[in-house]
């Protein structure tokens, strides 16, 4: 088809996918890297075991730290980092996948009261004064609940220019906006101070449909702006202006797509379409099997919420409530928090190297390591990673793969191991301890001997230099060098480093501490482990991915 996806609906500048922070390699860290603190401080610091049979029965611990572990999977079977970003609600993904759920006919049910909503939500509002109460008039649409403010509709006022339009003041806004920006930004707040009930005043009213229609043609017939274009004339009380009319009901539905860019612009300009026939009273009933057809949604069609929201309400026009709800409940309630709010997070998928991780920690644990689901998912990454990968990701890749019950050939197996031996980092400095860190760790599980390496040592005077110091702690008594580092670092100092951490870092960096000082002699005692368990108890699962 040659175009470019349209904008979201409302041409807003969000609804981007959660990327979960990564945090730094270290060989206890990661996708469960508070799991691993508490197992290690009351079980004892086991860093590396071989994978075995795992024929004896799990113990109470093993069997909760499994479960705990599983909780970390993502929907294509791999490992997460962290599941901090899938507990937090998000605006946007709130707004317009509860919005979905109305729209099919489904209760929406939010335990909290407005205000907490408010409270929960008002810093992505803050950030984008426009859509941000624009999405809150869609929550309480919803839910039924007061979100607003008397403060949010005095914003949306003072965005009304002297021309008639809405301008989103916000810093990322064009400060001269395109006409189809202009005319989604004048939507979308329109459509906000008639859900809080506050109405333009007659004046301002007759201006903004002046500059309505005044709204020049598009040179090729646009269904999201013809929708706009109608429905911002309702919210004023102002006639459609005929040519939309006629302009709508010239249109016709495409063929069904073939790609996933053409399939979100003919989902997009459909669902537009229908939408904006329901407005202008163009008849549907020629065209109801053909709609029905093309807005039917497919596996991945509705991924993002707002998609969501503008199928399940076209659907709801051309067919009825029950096709609707069929099409896009499953999707959007997987995403349901406790609270009845939609998770910030909307595609769970998991990484290689959280994955690889999740099976270094089931060896140090004596945890089973073979994983049907997890090999399968990895088999997905296969083409990509030997096409595209370093050979760091490919032995990371194979080494995970084995453990979870996978066998590749003798000749792609040698491959990847003489890749790895070959790129092996060969003098380690205070840049690239992370990458052979990482290299020293896979080598040792898939059973090669560690190439010959120097050691550039540096000064570790800051809490990142300090950290750094500490993988290359690790690293080396991996590898059986540490009488390479002169100034080792003592016990008694690193434990202290814990402790700082746990108080005011990451638990990420207190776990690498814990590893280094077990690396130079350390052995667990009962009490620096329950103080530590303490500690740990106060802190927030968020911050595994500081």
């Amino acid at each position: 088809m040659g175009r470019a996806p349209p904008q979201l609906w409302w041409a807003s500048r969000t609804g981007k996918w959660i990327e979960m922070k990564r945090p730094g390699w270290s060989a206890l860290a990661g996708c469960a890297v508070v799991i691993v603190l508490v197992a290690s401080l009351l079980g004892g610091w086991r860093l590396f075991t071989k994978a075995g049979s795992h024929a004896a029965p799990l113990d109470e611990r093993q069997r909760a730290l499994s479960t705990q572990l599983d909780g970390f999977r993502g929907e294509d079977g791999l490992f997460m980092h962290s599941f901090a970003a899938v507990k937090e609600p998000g605006l946007y993904q709130s707004a317009y996948g509860l919005s979905a759920l109305r729209a099919a006919g489904e209760p929406v049910h939010v335990s909290l009261p407005g205000p907490e909503i408010r409270q929960r939500l008002s810093p992505w509002a803050e950030k984008d004064p426009l859509w941000g109460r624009y999405y809150f008039g869609l929550l309480e649409q919803a839910t039924g609940k007061t979100v607003h403010t008397e403060a949010d509709v005095q914003v949306l006022r003072r965005m009304l220019t002297g021309d008639g339009y809405f301008r989103d003041p916000a810093p990322e806004s064009p400060q001269e906006p395109a006409a189809p920006l202009k005319l989604s930004q004048t939507t979308a707040a329109l459509e906000g101070l008639q859900q809080f009930g506050s109405p333009l005043r007659s004046a301002d009213r007759a201006r903004v449909a002046d500059w309505l229609h005044a709204f020049p043609s598009p040179s090729e017939p646009q269904m999201v702006v013809e929708y706009n274009l109608a429905r911002a004339c309702e919210l004023v009380g102002s006639p459609v202006p005929k040519e939309t009319a006629v302009r709508v009901d010239a249109w016709s539905p495409p063929q069904r797509a073939a790609s996933a860019e053409e399939r979100s612009v003919q989902l997009t300009d459909t669902a537009a379409y229908v939408l904006a026939a329901s407005l202008t009273k163009t008849d549907l009933s020629s065209r109801r099997a053909k709609l029905i057809e093309v807005l039917t949604p497919e596996k991945g069609d509705l991924a993002d919420p707002q998609m969501a929201w503008m199928v399940a309400r076209a659907l709801a026009v051309v067919s009825n409530q029950q096709s609707a709800a069929a099409a896009v409940s499953p999707g959007i309630k997987r995403h349901l928090l406790e609270n009845g709010l939609m998770s910030k997070a909307q595609s769970y998928q998991g990484r290689l190297d959280a994955s690889y991780q999740a099976e270094r920690l089931r060896m140090a644990e004596g945890l089973p390591t073979k994983d049907e689901r997890l090999r399968q998912g990895l088999e997905g990454l296969r083409t990509q990673l030997f096409s595209h990968g370093t050979a760091l990701d490919r032995a990371t890749w194979l080494a995970t793969y084995r453990l979870a019950g996978g066998t590749v050939s003798a000749p792609e197996e040698e491959s990847v191991l003489q890749a790895a031996s070959e790129a092996f980092t060969r003098n380690v400095t205070l840049q690239n301890v992370q990458i052979w860190a990482q290299q020293v760790d896979v080598l040792q599980v898939l059973d090669e001997p560690i190439p010959a390496f120097t050691v550039e040592p540096w000064a570790a005077q800051s809490p990142e230099a300090r950290s750094a110091r500490n993988v290359l702690v690790l690293g080396l008594s991996r590898a059986g060098r540490l009488g390479l580092l002169a100034d080792r670092p003592a016990a008694a100092q690193l434990l202290t480093e814990a402790d700082e951490q746990l108080k005011a870092g990451t638990v990420t960096a207190a776990s690498l501490a814990l590893d280094a000082a077990s690396a130079v002699g350390w052995v667990t005692d009962a009490a620096t482990s329950q103080r530590m368990k303490k500690q740990l108890d106060a802190r927030t699962l968020s911050d595994t991915v500081g």
